[in-house]
């Protein structure tokens, strides 16, 4: 039956080892075969001193042991493979039993043979020149329709396959011709290009796609920031409009009391007028003086000291209450303005970089992403490199900048160095290796006691704090020639900044010392 052909067919394409269809097949001198890597596999486990022998016929051979690949074996395994990868056995039948299914096919014999009877082929010197293709069903198709002969030769020039009698007597006489194993490498090889033009053309896709995702969210977190800000903006003018309506709300109530009570002394200080003016005409002594007499009439001394009107109070705007609350409202506008370009900064310049492991000192160990060191009590097993820090411990970014505004952020804990310097660098040796200590370098450095440093040339400035959070921005404007290092909290607070002329590319440089307690930078993920 056709399950039992298979059956058959797929034991005799089964590695001895693994128990799987060979996969790139090699042969030892005894004659048996077995996948490469299960080979592989079996000289790593042979103990020292003794010698690796064949799993099937239990022959020793010599260290190392002589492998060829099965050429043959491997295009019939392969062949396996796709006729089961293709939903069953392949439908040509074995032109020698014509119960099982063939694997491959001999161009020479025109044969289609199932795996047993193909053994011959794979193993009799008679049979190597043999060519050996997939399943072929009608072999015709396969020949010359001018000679007759099996067509196995490619004329480059028409760009068709040929017979051999073609090339020397035919119409391809002098063409460009090429057996076929010539064209199918030829033919390979530029889809190998294709295939990496294609590759290529991908990653550059995904790096595009990449980059515009980034760019919306950048858009979108621009889009927040703005959008708080408008309302702190129409909060602040609401505020100011209160303050204002309010104040000139307690003036007003405080004038027109204050009118009612003038309006009324104003009345009562006119009688008080009238009355006296009417005395001045009065011609009876004796009138006057019983009117001064009288303790309860208004015009007597007990009188006018009771009804006796007091200066207007003026009454005005608490200007200076105002001026504070609107003073404190535009602070808290100037430090969101403040918090939003630092957002913008961020969002606009920030860049990825990594740790470029081949410059670092062996005593710091690089993450696996690249993106922080740590200092360790252990030397790592890095290899000899010219870029390698020799004494400081140091090391490099691998992206160098020669133009534009970049923006990073470091996070920091112990005694490290934040700097930038040309590269290639001084990397060798105690002098001018160290970041900042030399003419081609910049640095920002915290000490074991926390203390701030701005390091140039051998000179240092030392700065008048220390940092309340661990990350550090840095921002390089390459043009204009200035380096700048912010400490970053709710917003950005200003540390250095140097300015120089910058005239050949840079690349960020960092040290880490002290092991206990651990001290490390890592490079902020975008």
């Amino acid at each position: 039956s056709s399950q039992m052909a298979s059956a058959l067919c797929k034991q005799e394409l089964t590695c001895s080892v693994c128990q799987e269809i060979y996969r790139d097949p090699h042969q030892l001198v005894c004659g048996h075969s077995f996948c490469h890597s299960c080979v592989q596999a079996l000289i790593q486990q042979v103990p020292a001193g003794d010698r690796l022998a064949c799993p099937v016929c239990r022959k020793r051979f010599p260290e190392p042991p002589s492998l060829r690949r099965n050429e043959p074996l491997a295009s019939a395994a392969n062949a396996f493979r796709n006729s089961q990868a293709a939903g069953g056995t392949s439908a040509v039948p074995c032109d020698w039993c014509q119960k099982k299914s063939a694997v491959r096919s001999c161009l020479k014999c025109e044969l289609s043979l199932c795996s047993l009877h193909l053994k011959p082929h794979l193993e009799k010197p008679a049979f190597r020149d043999h060519p050996l293709v997939g399943p072929v069903r009608n072999f015709e198709q396969r020949k010359c329709p001018d000679h007759g002969e099996m067509l196995r030769m490619y004329c480059s020039t028409e760009k068709m396959p040929m017979c051999s009698l073609c090339a020397v007597s035919g119409t391809h006489l002098g063409h460009d011709v090429k057996s076929f194993e010539e064209a199918e490498t030829e033919f390979k090889a530029t889809l190998l290009l294709f295939l990496e033009h294609a590759n290529n053309k991908l990653q550059g896709n995904e790096a595009a796609l990449r980059e515009e995702k980034r760019q919306q969210e950048m858009i979108e977190k621009m889009d927040r920031v703005a959008t708080d800000l408008k309302k702190k903006m129409k909060k602040f003018r609401s505020n100011l409009s209160e303050y204002s309506d309010q104040e000139a709300s307690n003036a007003k109530a405080k004038l027109q009391k204050n009118s009612a009570e003038i309006r009324k002394d104003k009345h009562r200080v006119q009688d008080i007028k009238n009355n006296i003016e009417t005395l001045l005409q009065e011609q009876d002594t004796f009138q006057l003086i019983q009117v001064r007499q009288e303790g309860g009439h208004s015009l007597s001394p007990m009188g006018f000291l009771k009804h006796e009107t007091q200066s207007p109070v003026v009454v005005s705007l608490d200007k200076n209450k105002v001026y504070k609350k609107i003073e404190q409202s535009y602070a808290e506008l100037q430090t969101l303005a403040t918090k939003f370009f630092s957002e913008l900064k961020r969002e606009c310049y920030r860049e990825q970089l990594t740790l470029d492991k081949s410059t670092a000192h062996p005593y710091l160990q690089i993450t696996e992403n690249g993106l922080t060191a740590i200092k360790t009590e252990d030397e790592q097993p890095y290899p000899a490199h010219p870029e390698r820090f020799d004494f400081w411990p140091q090391v490099l970014t691998n992206e160098c900048l020669a133009s534009g505004i970049h923006y990073w952020e470091v996070e920091t804990q112990g005694h490290w160095v934040i700097g930038l310097t040309y590269r290639p660098a001084r990397i060798k040796g105690k002098d001018d290796g160290f970041l900042g200590q030399n003419r081609i370098s910049w640095s920002l450095m915290q000490n074991d006691k926390g203390e701030l440093s701005a390091w140039h040339a051998s000179k240092k400035t030392a700065l008048p704090r220390a940092l309340n959070h661990s990350r550090v921005a840095v921002t390089l404007d390459y043009s204009a020639g200035t380096l700048s290092f912010h400490e970053v909290g709710g917003s950005l607070s200003h540390l250095h900044t140097f300015t120089t002329t910058f005239t050949r590319p840079v690349c960020l440089g960092f040290a880490v010392y002290y092991k206990k307690p651990p001290s490390f930078i890592t490079l902020v993920k975008v």
